[in-house]
């Protein structure tokens, strides 16, 4: 047989096996053979192409008691999967990372920090209203929020241990604050609002009241 034929049958039998399990939500390999053997293949064969798929990703297995339950991950699973691969990435390389962002210029690194500041707050604002629209399971819901918060985290651990850290989250604070219509709603109709926001500011920033944006706002009234 032609070695283009034999590709053929291969992923012609892989196909066969991953569109049935995929009729399934969870499917028992017994069942699983059942179905397909022999009217499609033969035992063994049946069994390679299982290892096939798996080591593909096609499909997997889980175990429950001494049962094989086949399945296949749905596009959520893969997007967690991914997403946390990314930021074990991220964690894994923070010290190459931190080098990196340390040699870069005041203004050059204000800029990443707001702009990756601004993917996470973006994705969190996706995953919220997604949440509610589509009554996204908890369990998932749950599961983007700590994929975020640690998104965020491993790359705090860079800002904080910067030597412009001094500089850089008060920037990052003050451009959460300016950019936010409820801080700016706040300041327009609750004057003491202002003295809040701008003790909590210094605070935490180290920006007196008359370096923060709405000082100027608050001499006029």
């Amino acid at each position: 047989m032609p070695k283009e034929a034999i590709i053929v049958g291969h992923l012609n039998r892989e196909e066969i096996v991953r569109s049935e399990i995929a009729k399934h939500t969870d499917i028992h390999q017994a069942k699983l053979k059942n179905i397909i053997v022999p009217k499609h293949m033969a035992k063994t064969t049946f069994e390679k192409t299982l290892k096939n798929i798996q080591l593909k990703g096609l499909a997997d297995f889980r175990n429950e008691g001494n049962k094989k339950i086949w399945y296949i991950e749905g596009g959520t699973v893969t997007k967690f999967k991914e997403l946390e691969k990314f930021i074990k990435d991220l964690e894994k390389k923070l010290p190459k990372l931190s080098k990196e962002f340390a040699d870069r210029t005041l203004s050059e690194k204000a800029q990443e920090v707001k702009w990756l500041f601004s993917l996470y707050e973006g994705n969190m604002s996706f995953i919220n209203v997604i949440h509610i629209l589509e009554k996204t399971p908890k369990k998932e819901y749950d599961k983007s929020l700590e994929l975020m918060h640690r998104y965020l985290e491993t790359n705090m651990k860079i800002w904080k241990k910067d030597k412009d850290a001094k500089y850089l989250i008060p920037e990052l604070m003050m451009s959460i604050i300016q950019t936010s219509t409820f801080f700016n709603s706040l300041l327009e109709v609750l004057p003491q609002g202002r003295s809040r926001l701008a003790a909590y500011v210094q605070k935490h920033t180290g920006v007196p009241e008359t370096r923060q944006p709405w000082y100027s706002r608050k001499a006029k009234l």
